[in-house]
């Protein structure tokens, strides 16, 4: 067999004359040996040695009993029996291409069974033996035929990720042998779930597979998918028509087990696309299992769908039951302050009370969205559970995801006793949110000039600018409140700031047509000559749209009549473009 290894056909020919042969001090016959020596030559690739064997009657099905030496059998073979491995077998594992040509065209039998039970053409599913595969299916062999475990050449093409090795079978066999099962029940497009196979997917749905095909124990390729955590493979799936709500043979979905590994994104991308997840298994919900794996992401993310909290499991057992037992006080605080949340929402004020004194639920806790409790509490002018988190010391200042604490939002609302209970304990009144805005500018903006004078008397400070600029005045000025310009003015506010645009608080009265904010700022000592970023004054502004009564004050406090725009246009050029006879004779 060395000679054969070493690919040395004279060494061959001259042993072949014995009739009989030693190897490790074991006698050994010609045939015996003959067969041997053929499958080592096969494994190595020596087609010349291989076609001289054939020739002193080798036999090309033989299958070898324990025949190489294990050094020999580790070196070039992938496995460590070769019991039932012909030579074919060896050519196929080896991607012997010219072997397995010369073996063909000697007759030899392309369906037989090798070492593993596996056939040919599951021997030369890597890409790199595509050749030999092609080989196999052109000479006949039958691709759909199982191994020992009902596996055909296309479930290990998929999970061994040999794309070209898949494509070639694919379009070489009937469409039916897709759905051929192995002996779990599995179907290739389940293999590349389990594994993740994202390109096996995608080839397979092109051969219309069916995606809701089911194993033995009842799962699906979503099922397997989402065990594992492959989103990619899941979002496929889901996109192919896959049922999301689907149960296996114990009833569990495939949303149960995303949340058993707790695996979050899968969990997510199922509730997206309508998941159920008040499903229950055994009497036990999502959030039993939830809180006892203590998978705090996912708990928060199944609260957001299931605000029932108080369903019990086969031993009586509600979660925040599951949670004290197990010492998961973060789940008890996340399930309280759901079930506190939803009462308020819904104006259970008895229940949110109860909640507070006896289960003394964080009262700074916020729920899926961000929104501390006092926040919910503002928006319904809930005053009696105002003043309860108020004793408990609640954080006013806690904000949602845009920014915003419960003073923005009290100012928002119109409830200036609230927003006077709040300033009253709020560590920093001039809090803005993510746009820069202040209570006081909120204020100013909706005309709401006595809740202005409260955040005034608590000592907000009138001249904080907002992300583009703009301060409370200006921001008054535009809503055309000249009470809460005034409060503004005699709390200090300054009269000409800009804001990104070069905008000051006297140019948004006249761009608003103004008239007493305009007057007030006057007199007040605003600039009637100042210009925006596109060198426009009041004058321009106030010609342009037609708020005659404005021009005549500007004109009697001396406005420049000749300054011109970035365009070159003095007040009565724009006059004369619009057409604003009235502002001509003016002049």
């Amino acid at each position: 067999m060395p000679a054969a290894h070493r690919g040395d056909i004279k060494i061959v020919d001259v042993l072949v004359l014995h009739e009989e042969f030693e190897e490790n001090g074991l006698s050994k016959p010609l045939d015996t040996y003959l067969n041997e020596t053929l499958c080592m030559a096969d494994a190595c690739g020596q087609t010349e040695v291989a076609s001289v064997l054939l020739d002193y009657g080798a036999d090309k099905d033989a299958q070898a009993e324990n025949a190489l030496t294990p050094l020999v059998w580790e070196a070039y073979i992938d496995a460590r029996t070769n019991k039932r491995a012909t030579a074919l077998h060896y050519a196929a594992r080896n991607g012997r291409f010219q072997v397995a040509r010369l073996l063909f065209d000697s007759g030899a039998d392309v369906d037989a069974l090798g070492d593993k039970l596996n056939t040919l053409l599951m021997e030369a599913v890597p890409e790199e033996h595509l050749k030999v595969g092609d080989l196999l299916q052109s000479s006949g062999a039958r691709i759909y035929m199982p191994d020992k475990h009902e596996r055909t050449a296309l479930h290990l093409a998929v999970e061994r990720e040999e794309l070209a090795v898949l494509k070639l079978l694919l379009d070489s066999g009937d469409d039916v042998w897709v759905y051929t099962a192995d002996n779990q029940g599995f179907t290739p497009l389940m293999t590349a779930a389990w594994w993740g196979n994202d390109s096996f997917r995608m080839v397979l749905f092109k051969r219309g597979y069916r995606v809701d095909a089911t194993a033995k124990d009842g799962s699906t390729a979503l099922h397997l998918a989402a065990y594992n955590g492959h989103i990619d493979a899941c979002r496929v799936l889901i996109g192919g028509g896959a049922d999301v709500n689907s149960v296996d043979n114990a009833g569990l979905t495939g949303l149960r087990k995303a949340v058993q590994m707790k695996h979050i994104d899968v969990t997510n991308l199922r509730l997206q696309f309508g998941a159920n997840a008040r499903t229950t298994t055994s009497s036990k919900t999502l959030l039993h299992i939830t809180v006892e794996n203590g998978a705090k992401d996912v708990l928060d993310l199944l609260l957001d769908h299931i605000k029932c909290i108080d369903a019990v499991d086969d031993k009586g057992f509600t979660p925040i039951m599951v949670a004290s037992r197990n010492g998961k006080d973060a789940a008890i605080d996340q399930l309280l302050a759901t079930v506190l949340h939803l009462a308020l929402r819904e104006e259970k004020l008895k229940t949110c009370r109860r909640i507070l004194l006896q289960w003394g639920v964080q009262i700074n806790a916020a729920d899926d969205d961000g929104v501390a409790l006092l926040i919910d509490a503002v928006k319904g002018k809930f005053m009696d559970i105002i003043d309860l988190l108020h004793t408990e010391n609640v954080d006013v200042s806690s904000a949602d995801k845009e920014g915003k604490a419960a003073p923005h939002v009290a100012v928002t609302s119109g409830a200036a006793r609230i927003v006077k209970q709040l300033s009253d304990t709020s560590a920093d009144i001039d809090a803005a949110d993510r746009c820069g805005w202040t209570p006081l500018a909120i204020a100013a903006e909706c005309g709401l000039h006595d809740i202005a004078l409260i955040l005034l008397q608590k000592k907000a400070d009138a001249n904080v600018k907002s992300a583009n600029g703009n301060t409370a005045l200006r921001c008054a000025a535009g809503s055309g409140c000249a009470w809460t310009c005034l409060f503004l003015l005699m709390y200090g506010a300054a009269i000409d700031p800009k804001n990104c645009y070069g905008a000051t608080s006297l140019l948004m009265a006249v761009t608003h047509r103004s008239a007493d904010e305009f007057k007030l700022l006057v007199d007040e000592g605003a600039n009637v000559d100042t210009n925006d970023h596109g060198k426009r004054a009041s004058l321009h502004l106030t010609i342009k749209n037609r708020a005659n009564d404005i021009v005549e004050m500007l004109l009697d406090h001396g406005a420049y009549l000749r300054l011109k725009d970035k365009r070159g246009f003095t007040p009565l050029m724009v006059a004369a473009q619009a057409e604003n006879i009235p502002a001509i004779s003016c002049y």
